[in-house]
């Protein structure tokens, strides 16, 4: 009778401790596909009125991290994640992707050349919709990490990473602006136009180069210069936290369904100088943090006519367009 108990004992036991999170070794799986398990994890983080800017990235094999030049080489699998945090460290616990939350925004890139920042063949890149990571901490500062999300394409991934965290102090970039790989002039000032719809705000912002001019009074833009702009669908009058993908037939709240970008602009025109352009941005992202008084949109895009559009904002949203 006793050995029968103790084996009772033993199975319960070792089902308690099989919970699919602290046994179960790592993996990844991506639309119920199990890919190579994630082999480093990087943490970068600037510092930023008393808070801080994170980007932790989980990389696969066939990728690597050089901090003397703070870029990725190779070509494999990655998840990054955007998050804003009062340490500069990961802490234990769950963190739920939301554009007012601890993790605001994410995405998932399968065989991807980080050199080129396009796909290898058979690759992609999708921003992450909803989810949530978990953190633990073991002896000897090694992290658990446990990832499950839902991608832009509807495609379920998981998995779990065990290991060390590689934790860099980066430099904040730069703001600039480039257009087909020609550098111009960074924006200097921000205008927003908000419209209450009947359920949601309209909301565009404009990002001004040199040259351009406000005059309140009137209401009215003078000068000629470069212009990038974007037309949000918000649940809320001011702009939101997160990762915006273009998507020109969708106007559900806290979608980017339109983007401009104007070079040589003559505001009092509408009209493109002599060698400008002006033109509707097809695809792309953007990615928008919300700091304590300021705002800063990333964006790496592409025009009808295959041009990048690509630029760093940092500033306040100085024009209210009423």
């Amino acid at each position: 009778m006793k050995k029968y108990w103790s084996l009772i004992c033993i199975v319960l036991i070792a089902c308690h401790h099989d919970d699919g999170n602290t046994v179960r070794p790592d993996f990844f799986e991506y639309d119920g596909e199990s890919r190579q398990v994630f082999s480093a994890a990087v943490l970068r983080y600037v510092e930023d009125a008393g808070q801080y800017q994170v980007e932790l990235s989980l990389t696969g094999p066939g990728i690597s991290y050089d901090d003397q030049s703070d870029s990725f080489a190779g070509t494999g699998d990655r998840i990054k994640l955007n998050l804003t945090l009062s340490e500069h460290t990961l802490t234990e616990g769950s963190y739920e992707l939301a554009t007012s939350g601890r993790l605001t925004a994410g995405d998932v890139s399968v065989l991807y050349n980080m050199e080129t920042d396009q796909p290898a063949s058979g690759g992609f890149s999708h921003a992450l919709k909803k989810g949530s990571v978990t953190v633990a901490i073991n002896p000897g500062n090694e992290y658990a990490i446990w990832f499950d999300f839902v991608d832009e394409a509807d495609n379920a991934l998981s998995g779990k990473y065990t290991g060390a965290i590689e934790n860099y102090n980066v430099t904040p970039p730069p703001d600039f602006f480039e257009y087909n790989g020609q550098r111009f002039p960074a924006f200097v000032i921000a205008a927003q136009h908000v419209v209450k719809e009947e359920k949601n705000y309209d909301v565009d912002i404009i990002l001004l180069s040199p040259g351009i001019t406000y005059n309140k009074g009137k209401g009215t833009f003078s000068g000629v210069g470069n212009i990038v702009r974007f037309d949000f669908t918000l649940s809320e009058g001011n702009p939101i936290a997160g990762e915006y993908r273009i998507d020109a037939n969708e106007k559900e709240p806290e979608t980017l369904y339109l983007s401009m970008v104007g070079i040589e602009l003559d505001t009092s025109t509408g009209l493109p100088e002599e060698g400008g352009v002006f033109h509707l941005i097809s695809k792309g992202s953007l990615i928008l943090q919300v700091l304590e008084n300021e705002y800063v949109f990333e964006f790496d895009m592409v025009d009808p006519v295959g041009k990048s559009v690509k630029g760093r904002y940092r500033g306040i949203i100085e024009i209210d367009l009423k």
